[in-house]
């Protein structure tokens, strides 16, 4: 379950975002522990959110496979639809 509280969602917004950006940048999935340290969360609070993410179909991940975390199509609409509103790119990109 996707967390409804504004913290929850803007949670949300930077571990879409990293798992895209570290996706263009590297070419090639993020793991939960690159996702934290690109935003600043634990790894373990990223795994939570990864998990929601996927209940609510935004990302797909394989068990037991390295490297299997990838945005779906509903993910993706996601994303752009709040890097344009809220500064999200900003908040997440390298300087």
């Amino acid at each position: 379950m996707v967390l409804r509280t504004r913290k929850g969602r803007e949670a949300e917004a930077l571990v879409l975002a990293a798992i895209h950006d570290l996706w263009t940048e590297k070419g090639y999935a993020p793991t939960v522990r690159e996702i934290g340290v690109r935003i600043g969360m634990a790894h373990s609070a990223v795994h939570g959110y990864v998990r929601a993410l996927g209940e609510a179909g935004l990302v797909h991940d394989e068990p037991n496979i390295a490297r299997a975390l990838r945005l779906s199509a509903a993910g993706r609409a996601r994303l752009a639809a709040g890097r344009g509103s809220d500064g999200i790119e900003a908040a997440i990109s390298p300087v």
